[in-house]
């Protein structure tokens, strides 16, 4: 049985610029953006062309993560992006929140949830969600919040996204020791908690990325899975990047029991590439496990395209997502040319014809 998303229309490349270009061109629309202020170049992408086609009829807000131990040259950087974004759409608000409390408890995506909850959008007919510079802490429980109102109102919920697995290697993280869930994503699920249900076949799908090893094994000893299916990127610019990584994590493969058979490959590009390969892994679970309980439990690490694209499965599904926030992040300098390859993806609302 295919997907909530499975026949979900995308635009990519070029077919972007061209939908936004028609559909955006019809003056009984009324859009909210809804992007990011940050330090990541790809902030600006797509304000810039929103601001072109339909900046006179576009309310913008712009989320502005706070995070302490945040880089001088990275809080310059995120300064003059907010400038830009403002520039281009002058009422434009901003909503900035802190992502850890004193105690380093994650609150960022709480916060933000709650902002944003007070933002009336029945005004709009259109609502514009870029998560090209938004972290997952973020944008998942915003996801959610804008879901669940667009489709109460029946309004247009579309998701844009500038994809560059080179400059999500770039910024280099820095993780949390503590593990969690992004506000509202466990699902009730009490996955780190002691107690299982009798007989749970438990899966984990954990997204993994260089230098992460760490992060991982510590969520693999709180979620104590019976099974892992580690998500490796290909296709993607560098082919050899998936066997880079399996190379590096050869000790955690061994000591979590990874069958090299369970490896799903995942698209750098499409998010609706790993989306559908969890849809149908779901779907073969039920099968076997029947009435028994069996869960799985999801780890956006990666690119951009493929954490969206578990977004996407774990709102359909209700799988618990469990990560480490992060404390900061250290922008490596550009080695390889960027590529920013968008993504559109229409996810609630009656379709135009514009954009088939």
């Amino acid at each position: 049985m295919p997907g909530r998303w499975d026949t979900c229309v995308r635009h990519d490349e070029g077919s972007v610029d061209k939908f936004l270009k028609e559909y955006l061109s019809s003056p009984d629309r009324r859009h909210l953006f809804i992007g990011a202020a940050g330090f990541d170049p790809r902030s600006l992408i797509f304000p810039s062309k929103i601001y072109e086609l339909a900046g006179a009829r576009t309310h913008a807000i712009a989320l502005r993560e706070e995070r302490g131990d945040a880089a001088a040259e990275l809080v310059t950087s995120g300064n003059r992006h907010e400038l830009a974004f403002r520039e281009m759409f002058p009422t434009a608000v901003t909503i900035q929140a802190a992502i850890f409390a004193e105690d380093l408890a994650v609150v960022g995506g709480r916060k933000f949830v709650n902002e944003l909850n007070k933002i009336d959008l029945t005004e709009f007919s259109d609502v514009f969600l870029d998560v090209s510079a938004i972290s997952v802490g973020v944008y998942y429980p915003v996801f959610s919040l804008l879901l669940e109102k667009s489709t109460a109102l029946g309004i247009n919920l579309h998701l844009l996204l500038a994809s560059n697995p080179d400059s999500d290697r770039r910024a280099v993280p820095t993780y949390s020791d503590r593990i969690d869930s992004p506000h509202g994503m466990a699902f009730d699920s009490g996955m780190l908690g002691d107690v299982r249900p009798p007989n749970e076949g438990r899966l984990w799908l954990p997204q993994l990325r260089l230098n992460t090893n760490a992060e991982c094994s510590r969520i693999f000893d709180a979620v104590n899975p019976d099974d892992v299916c580690p998500i490796l990127p290909f296709p993607t610019r560098d082919p050899r990047t998936a066997d880079q990584i399996a190379m590096r994590f050869a000790a955690e493969f061994e000591a979590w029991g990874v069958d090299p058979r369970s490896v799903l490959l995942a698209s750098d590009y499409n998010p609706l590439d790993i989306y559908r390969s969890i849809i149908r892994l779901s779907q073969a679970r039920r099968h076997v496990f029947g009435n028994t309980h069996s869960s799985i439990i999801v780890t956006p690490m990666g690119s951009r395209a493929t954490a969206v694209g578990m977004l996407l499965a774990a709102y359909e599904l209700k799988l618990p997502v469990i990560s480490s926030e992060v404390l900061s992040y250290r922008w490596e300098p550009d080695v390889l040319p960027a590529e920013n390859r968008l993504t559109h993806l229409w996810i609630n609302g009656p379709l135009d014809p514009v954009a088939v």
